[in-house]
């Protein structure tokens, strides 16, 4: 089931791998939510997609419940004319979900593919921190792309027979793409790529983004072209008409800043090796960018992806745009630092794992063993409580540092995270212990997100905004 560019991305490497195992058949569907971007990314692997729904013509700006109801409609007859043994799904867009719905009301069982992200905040990313919630509560069995999204799982109460950690299918692709020969880009693009210097590629899209944040992105991305001349700042825009018209209102004139719409997925996959930063709110974007050693600035408020966080690959910046600026320049001006061999997020076998996986769960063969990162990037754990005197007072008072793998124990369930984590701190436990819902990264001090009030250990804002 496709039917974003993302979700296309992720699913061709599992779908050629579904033709080249003996036991699975694959009818590719595409639900038409971005239907020519996903075809043109399906192309790019030589796939064809088996049934391509076109939904009714959305209006502007269409409800969210609408075109989950068109999706779930054009879904349901296919589902029953194909008479399929089983339905996967990606991520965690309206697609995903609608294809999830349909096969369950349909009593077909339900593949999750890269299951088990979690932020904790159903607010960001909306609504997909919704629709992955949702998702889990009836998928048969649960593709994982590392250890961290099968442990938000179990902690869900879904049972440990029921999940696979078997990496990202992300990797898979770009690994793949990238050692393919070079697109063409548009005329104007290639002579800017023609420039000397390093360059950058930006990109925000994310829907809670949108207004006063992706401002300070836009304004942020313009400060860091003006303070390095010396670098070449590429933007991809959103295809989203009134995203690029915010850009470009937004963006300086300068000779080192291009502005461009949404690059061929193939053209990406060639520029993130010569990439010196990726400045970024997409997840994809986290997972691809490791693959080549190309550091990422998260746009964000949380991640989901902590993985690249620990491993050094990533940095959580927030949106507000002094901390961007000087995040960026503090990359490209002093040495990069060695970076553990391996990526966090997969090895380029993801795919066949879960064609295998597919099969066991039809009864064609075992399980394929789980994946572990490269160098044993999770860390090792020691237990250390957190209770609800720790926090007691207002403002939070100073206190230890969470890091190193610690184990944290909050409500009965461990939870094993690496350095500098935010602690995202729950309702109590009646025996008196936060339970600890979710950890993800932020910047130096370390913030504890309380409630709905997020502070530092020295009782500041972290980022200097409204708490």
């Amino acid at each position: 089931m496709v039917g974003t560019r993302a979700e296309a991305v992720k699913t061709a490497p599992f779908i050629r791998a579904l033709h080249t195992n003996p036991h699975t058949h694959p009818l590719a569907i595409s639900t038409g939510q971005h239907h020519d971007a996903a075809v043109e990314c399906l192309k790019a692997f030589g796939i064809t997609p088996d049934v391509a729904l076109v939904p009714p013509a959305p209006h502007e700006p269409e409800p969210l419940a609408s075109r989950l109801a068109a999706f779930t409609a054009a879904l349901a007859p296919v589902l029953t004319r194909a008479a399929v043994d089983t339905v996967v799904v990606q991520g965690d867009t309206l697609s995903a979900l609608a294809g999830a719905l349909t096969a369950f009301l349909g009593r077909v069982p339900v593949v999750h593919l890269e299951a088990g992200l979690r932020t904790g905040d159903l607010s960001a990313p909306f609504p997909e921190e919704a629709n992955r919630a949702l998702i889990a509560d009836i998928a048969a069995l649960h593709l994982a792309p590392t250890a961290a999204a099968a442990r938000n799982l179990r902690a869900e109460g879904i049972p440990g027979d029921r999940i696979l950690v078997i990496g990202n299918t992300a990797v898979d692709a770009v690994l793949r793409t990238a050692s393919a020969p070079r697109p063409a880009f548009a005329p104007t693009l290639e002579t800017f790529l023609t420039r000397p210097g390093p360059l950058l590629l930006a990109s925000a899209h994310r829907r809670e983004s949108w207004g006063a944040p992706l401002d300070r992105i836009i304004t942020a991305i313009g400060g860091i072209a003006r303070r390095h001349p010396e670098a070449n700042v590429l933007v991809c825009a959103h295809p989203n008409p009134a995203l690029h018209r915010r850009w470009a209102a937004g963006l300086p004139t300068l000779a080192n800043l291009h502005l461009t719409g949404p690059l061929p997925y193939a053209g990406m996959a060639h520029l993130l090796p010569r990439a010196a930063l990726v400045i970024t709110d997409s997840g994809g974007l986290q997972e691809e960018a490791p693959a080549f050693a190309t550091p990422v600035l998260v746009i964000r408020e949380t991640t989901e992806r902590v993985e690249g966080l620990r491993a050094g690959c990533a940095h959580l910046v927030g949106t507000h745009t002094h901390r961007i600026v000087e995040e960026a320049t503090r990359l490209l001006t002093t040495p990069r630092p060695a970076v553990p061999p391996g990526n966090p997020y997969g090895d380029g076998r993801a795919a066949e794992r879960a064609a295998a996986a597919c099969a066991a769960l039809l009864g064609h063969g075992p399980m394929p063993a789980p994946w572990h990162p490269a160098g044993g990037r999770e860390g090792r754990s020691r237990s250390v409580p957190v209770s609800r005197s720790d926090l007691a007072q207002d403002p939070v008072p100073r206190g230890r540092r969470v890091g190193g793998g610690e184990e944290l124990h909050g409500g009965g369930q461990p939870f094993v995270e690496g350095e500098e984590d935010l602690l995202r701190l729950g309702g109590g436990h009646p025996d008196g212990v936060v339970q600890v819902r979710e950890l993800a990264h932020v910047h130096d001090p370390v913030a504890v997100a309380v409630g709905e009030r997020e502070v530092g250990l020295d009782g500041r804002a972290d980022h200097g905004g409204d708490p």
